[in-house]
């Protein structure tokens, strides 16, 4: 298991959980929604099959939740709160 942080916004983290082989990947409580995806886009770029995303939420502040719509369109994803 490997666990990566981004920085978002000026004050806050983004949590990137992800499987040794990085196939499967948990985003937790992804506010921004362009910083995240483009690290999962490099994640994919390396890796013949497609990640396995789910968001995990720890509450409902903006700066929590702002990115959710569009990892739901674009990855189909699971979130969990």
């Amino acid at each position: 298991m490997r666990v990566e942080i981004i920085p978002i916004l000026s004050d806050n983290y983004v949590y990137l959980i992800s499987s040794s082989s990085r196939s499967e990947v948990i985003i937790v409580d992804p506010g921004v929604f362009t910083e995240v995806d483009t690290k999962i886009q490099e994640w994919q770029s390396h890796h013949a099959s497609p990640i396995q995303l789910k968001i995990l939420v720890t509450h409902h502040h903006h700066d929590h939740i702002d990115g959710l719509l569009e990892f739901k369109q674009k990855y189909k994803c699971e979130i969990f709160a």
